[in-house]
This record gives C-alpha cells, sequence and structure tokens, in this order.
C-alpha cells in the first residue's frame, strides 16, 4: 500500500516556503504521493452568498462543524478532512499501457508517454 497527502492550498501553511518543507519531510518519510489543490485562485474571504446551501457559505466547509466536534469529544486527534485515494489495478495498467509497458500491443511511439506524467 503507498500512501500520500495533501498539500495545504490555502491559510497559513500554503506558502512557498513551508509548502517545501512539508514536501520534502514526505519524501525523507517516503510518502508515495503528494496532492495539490487544482485552484489557481483560493479567495481568502467572500462577501457573496453562495446559492445552493441556506447559509450562503460555500460548500467546501460543509462538514467542519462535525469535524471540530469529534476533536473536542476525541473521537478524532485532528479537525482536518481526511482525503483517501485509492489505488486502481485498472488505472495502473492504463498508465504503464501509455508508456509502453505491460501489454503486448503497445501504443504507436507518438502516443507514448515519455515524461511519466501518466
Amino acid at each position: 500500500m503507498h500512501f500520500g497527502f495533501s498539500l495545504p492550498g490555502r491559510g497559513a501553511l500554503a506558502v512557498p516556503d513551508v509548502l517545501v518543507k512539508l514536501a520534502e519531510k514526505a519524501d525523507g518519510l517516503r510518502y508515495a504521493s503528494l496532492f495539490v489543490t487544482d485552484h489557481v485562485v483560493i479567495p481568502m474571504a467572500y462577501r457573496s452568498k453562495y446559492p445552493y446551501s441556506p447559509t450562503g457559505q460555500a460548500a467546501a466547509d460543509w462538514n467542519q462543524g462535525y469535524l471540530e466536534w469529534s476533536l473536542r469529544n476525541r473521537i478524532t486527534r485532528y479537525a482536518e478532512p481526511i482525503l483517501v485515494h485509492l489505488y486502481s489495478e485498472v488505472l495502473q495498467k492504463f498508465r504503464l499501457a501509455a508508456r509502453g509497458k505491460g501489454i503486448s500491443r503497445k501504443p504507436p511511439a507518438h502516443r507514448r508517454a515519455t515524461d511519466g506524467s501518466v
């Protein structure tokens, strides 16, 4: 089993120096992967109302109250969400195929991944 974790995308820890230290520590602990947000900009605050919730807050923090309650009641050790990524053998076969490995019929050379991004 391989483990990874998500780097902070906002807040005090989402600054370049801290992100580099976190990534280096993860590498030293032999984590298999790091995950980052796909948003280029995340606002620190907002005044507009989110139309799909009764409170007008965006859904990003919908379970924060539960996480804080579970921390206070010693159900969890942290009030941070946990993100679990499952490994899929089927997806791994596609990744290997894109690299031209693991199958007898290889994709044409111009279609193979060469930069390791798959």
